[in-house]
């Protein structure tokens, strides 16, 4: 159906042309929709305020332990705690004899 004169908008299927109602029309008008199946991962995070500082951790070893694992004792305790030293903290080791452990006797039934 034309809707004035010189208009070219025609109802769907219609073999009228812009030249006259005899013509063929081999106007082909085609929709497509493409849906990818991507997921959408939306992430929050809270930040609780403030921030640390300066760290200061001692580390407390007993004379009976050899000095290399109390070397290797201060560097698996500074990785843990996170010492910075850009930041300012420190890791002191002190070495001093603990109290013996008395052995317990296995409880009876």
């Amino acid at each position: 159906m034309r809707t004035g004169p010189g208009s070219r908008r025609f109802p769907s299927g219609s073999s009228v042309s812009s030249e006259g109602a005899a013509g063929s029309s081999n106007y082909n008008h085609k929709t497509d929709s493409t849906i990818y199946g991507v997921d959408k991962t939306i992430e929050r995070t809270t930040v609780a305020p403030g921030a640390v500082q300066k760290l200061d951790v001692a580390l407390l070893v007993d004379t009976s332990v050899p000095p290399q694992q109390v070397d290797s004792l201060k560097q698996a305790v500074g990785a843990m705690v996170g010492i910075d030293t850009k930041r300012g903290d420190t890791l002191s080791v002190s070495r001093l004899t603990f109290a013996p452990v008395k052995a317990s006797k296995p409880a009876s039934a």
